[in-house]
């Protein structure tokens, strides 16, 4: 098993002996720093085609980077002989590139809204070995959308599976939360990640200070700061079951 890690540090939290780890950002300032020897031809007809939308975008910087991080990406799949890759995001587009073209399966988990996403609206046949090969997702909802797009070639490899992270957050005890429990007449935690970050934080601050007897816990994928003190709100920094509440 490989495990690629953000960050420098790594976490080595897993008892099992089989894993391997690699740190995501030395792979990132390595693809940087490669990128820039990198000599591409014929760029400008999609240049032409992106001016045409008014799209701003370092065509030749973005397409270095991409077949430079590829190659790394090969080479350590090939090193550690991957057999699959599993990711929770549609954005991991250089992994999956580089695992679909040696053949080895690529399984993407849904982690958010799939209906109606940009991310998945594939409308056309066209080529996605920039996709996964299977996708699992929560429900029949997610299963009948993707089914009527092209985001996965093959409709069988669409699979419902439920959420397994509430799943998994329903088993697992945390003093820290049944503490809260006990002090609260009920806990909500809200997750959010930076597109509707700032849309969603004074809403919810509001809710906090007019509902004293619930707490509000945020799960967030930034730091968030925020001006107002208001006593029933927490932030979890990282996983809300395993960090300590701070408050806000």
């Amino acid at each position: 098993v490989l495990e690629i890690q953000k960050g420098f540090w790594i976490n080595k939290d897993k008892d099992e002996a089989q894993i391997e780890y690699t740190s995501y950002s030395f792979i990132a300032i390595l693809s940087k720093i490669a990128s820039q020897f990198v000599r591409l031809k014929n760029i400008q007809p999609i240049e032409s085609e992106l001016a045409k939308f008014n799209i701003s975008i370092n065509v030749k910087k973005t397409i270095a980077l991409h077949v430079v991080k590829i190659k790394i990406l090969k080479w350590i799949f090939q090193r550690t002989k991957a057999k699959k890759i599993y990711m929770t995001c549609y954005g991991e587009f250089p992994e999956t590139k580089s695992a679909n073209d040696l053949g080895i399966d690529t399984v993407e988990f849904q982690h958010g809204n799939i209906l109606n996403h940009f991310a998945y609206d594939v409308r056309h046949n066209i080529n996605n070995s920039f996709y996964p090969k299977h996708l699992c997702v929560f429900g029949q909802n997610e299963w009948s959308y993707l089914k009527s797009r092209h985001y996965i070639h093959d409709r069988n490899n669409i699979h419902v599976i439920g959420n397994y992270m509430i799943d998994l957050c329903r088993n697992i005890k945390n003093q820290s939360l049944q503490d809260l429990k006990k002090t609260f007449t009920r806990v909500i935690c809200i997750t959010l990640q930076w597109s509707v970050l700032n849309k969603m934080i004074y809403y919810i601050k509001d809710q906090a200070q007019k509902n004293p007897t619930i707490c509000f816990i945020i799960s967030a994928s930034c730091f968030i700061v925020t001006s107002i003190p208001v006593p029933t709100l927490y932030r979890c920094s990282s996983s809300l079951f395993s960090k300590a509440y701070t408050t806000t």
